[in-house]
């Protein structure tokens, strides 16, 4: 019976808010995306996504002999005429990069552009390069989602990235 107010004190005092255990889904940031459901912000969406749902993947051209290969992530704005056009997330960055659509694009020239940042996505017939320092990613091809480009295609791409989308 001597021990029942320390036992009492402990059980209390094992849930208490300043307790170190980590509650899961209670890691949202300042705009409220929850980090550990896979959400982050989305400036030219505006709103929290799952980079790996919405955007279009692209793999590192040099693949690590080993560990994880990590893909950036290029997501589109819903906007047709939006400035930024897109954006992208990159391994090991905190953030998206704004990329943005050259006022009058060329062949084999970008057609997204953050020249500020070192960063250029081309378009070629086999697929797609994502440019970044220096550092080369390929799409693993594929098209955007109607749930990426929003209740109509985009004019800019046709619905379609860097795939043979005929």
């Amino acid at each position: 019976m001597k021990f029942l107010p320390h036992l009492l004190w402990l059980t209390m005092t094992a849930c208490a808010p300043g307790s170190s255990e980590r509650v899961l889904g209670a890691d949202r940031d300042g705009r409220g995306c929850v980090a550990s459901a896979g959400f982050s912000w989305s400036g030219v969406r505006g709103e929290c996504i799952r980079i790996f749902e919405i955007g279009l993947a692209f793999v590192p051209e040099q693949v690590p002999a080993q560990g994880a290969v990590l893909a950036a992530h290029v997501v589109m704005a819903p906007v047709p005429d939006a400035q930024p056009a897109a954006e992208v997330f990159v391994p090991g960055r905190a953030g998206a990069i704004p990329l943005f659509k050259p006022q009058a694009p060329s062949q084999g020239a970008p057609w997204l552009v953050n020249a500020q940042e070192g960063v250029a996505v081309f378009r070629e017939p086999t697929g797609c390069l994502l440019e970044v320092r220096g550092q080369m990613f390929r799409s693993t091809g594929g098209r955007f989602t109607q749930k990426a480009l929003g209740a109509t295609r985009h004019p800019l791409f046709g619905g379609c990235l860097c795939a043979d989308c005929s």
